[in-house]
């Protein structure tokens, strides 16, 4: 069924357009800047052959934006975030400052936090005051549209918009082996906006395989150092974004955003100590409530899988981040149970007093990635039961590699959580390139002092 609505001579129908379209579920700002665009296509004074042309290669610049955006039904991506990523790498250098003393850097971050993108594109850059007509002439502080930059601008979109997916679905992208593994590494520490600009960057100007690769391993450690410790002290987080736009305008070379982020890295590990870091925050929050837990249990599931014989990944991430509190699913399990209900329990925690056994609970060492949501009822068995057997195949022996490598134990023990804790932060340090310090440093990051080794 269509409503027909007639429209009159003094009527523009893409304004209608545009009115009509405000009402309910509004428009995208993709969406409204491509009727723009072919408004705008319309009010040259040139052949209407150019005028088609324009509007063709307008068409076909966002058909190919919205074929990328929901390419991926599981993840769709976000439209007007691809418009904000994009505006800036294409328009970022050439932003007016607001005020005489405004740095790149506020500037940038002005536009983006107030949202202030999109008023821009639609109110100030693609708008008809800019049409090259006598009216307008001293009118427009920017300069007079034309045929090719509306094309060009189109054709920015077109490119971009396939590459940008890539960055969210790297196993989809025509690139090398590595950087897949580091693109699907950041993915799963989180792309914002920022880093989007600079990734984007990275992959529309010229650069060799191994120039990314670097660039992706430095970006890597730099986010998860910041999982651990977001704000150092005398030292500023580095401008992704700025380092993006500066990079597509040419400002700076590839080599140059080597230099800065491996000196950046450099510094987050020579002004931190982060035994000493772990230590501090796990005594207010515990590892179970840090944010980097999952991405961290996931690498060390994916170091276990390459030493594997069978190579066959038992843990997927799409999967494992999915958590519903409300029907108590879980993938990140405390082997001592937060609620401690059976004897053999008892038996082996009760000589440490309650603040230590919350310590114990809430240890890097006790918690565990499942690769199967397991019943609630098992979360609170004792340790044989949970390891599981021939006729319990929900058990640890029957999930992922992290969980079988807990599963050849013979019980579990403080002892247990203690050695299994400080073997997980020694892969830290091999994994990020940290030092973490001697052990009795790495057994207070665990909050774990109190516990007694064996034979000790």
């Amino acid at each position: 069924m269509f409503n027909i609505y007639t429209i009159t001579d003094d009527v523009d129908v893409f304004v209608a357009f545009e009115t009509m379209n405000n009402r309910g579920k509004p428009l995208s700002h993709l969406e409204l800047l491509k009727n723009r665009l072919i408004f705008l296509s319309t009010k040259f004074d040139v052949e209407q052959s150019e005028k088609t042309k324009l509007r063709c290669a307008i068409n076909e610049a966002w058909k190919s934006a919205y074929h990328f955006i929901g390419m991926n039904e599981n993840c769709a991506l976000d439209d007007d975030e691809f418009l904000k990523v994009h505006f800036f790498l294409y328009f970022g250098s050439q932003l007016p400052k607001r005020s005489s003393n405004q740095d790149i850097d506020r500037l940038l971050w002005s536009y983006e936090h107030e949202d202030y993108y999109k008023d821009y594109l639609l109110e100030d850059v693609f708008t008809s005051q800019r049409l090259p007509t006598v009216i307008n002439q001293f009118t427009s502080l920017l300069p007079f549209l034309s045929i090719k930059s509306l094309y060009d601008y189109a054709q920015s979109v077109k490119t971009s918009v396939e590459k940008y997916y890539r960055l969210f679905n790297p196993a989809d992208a025509s690139i090398s082996g590595e950087e897949k593994i580091y693109l699907e590494r950041l993915r799963r520490l989180g792309i914002d906006t920022d880093m989007a600009v600079l990734l984007l960057a990275l992959f529309q100007v010229k650069s060799d395989v191994s120039t990314r690769v670097n660039i992706l391993v430095l970006l890597e450690k730099i986010h998860f150092l910041y999982s651990i410790s977001p704000y150092i002290e005398g030292l500023d987080r580095i401008e992704y974004m700025k380092l993006g736009v500066d990079l597509s305008a040419g400002n700076q070379s590839v080599k140059q955003i080597i230099d800065k982020l491996i000196t950046h890295s450099n510094q987050m590990v020579k002004k931190i100590h982060f035994s000493t870091v772990l230590a501090i925050s796990t005594k207010y929050k515990s590892y179970y409530g840090w944010k980097g837990i999952k991405y961290f249990m996931f690498e060390y599931e994916q170091s276990l899988l390459e030493k594997s014989r069978t190579k066959r990944n038992k843990l997927i991430w799409d999967e494992f981040i999915k958590e519903d509190f409300e029907t108590d699913y879980r993938t990140v399990e405390h082997i001592y149970p937060q609620k401690v209900i059976s004897d053999c329990w008892k038996r082996l925690f009760n000589n440490y007093e309650v603040s230590q056994r919350n310590t114990l609970k809430n240890s890097i060492g006790n918690l565990i990635p499942l690769s199967i949501s397991k019943n609630s009822s098992l979360q609170n068995k004792c340790f044989t039961e949970k390891k599981g057997n021939s006729s319990n195949k929900a058990g640890y022996a029957y999930g992922c590699y992290s969980e079988i490598e807990v599963s050849q134990l013979e019980d579990w023990t403080p002892n247990e959580i203690l050695s299994r804790g400080l073997r997980l932060l020694e892969f830290m340090e091999q994994r990020w390139g940290l030092s973490l310090g001697t052990e009795s440093q790495k057994i207070k990051a665990l909050g774990l002092e109190f516990v007694k080794k064996d034979g000790a």
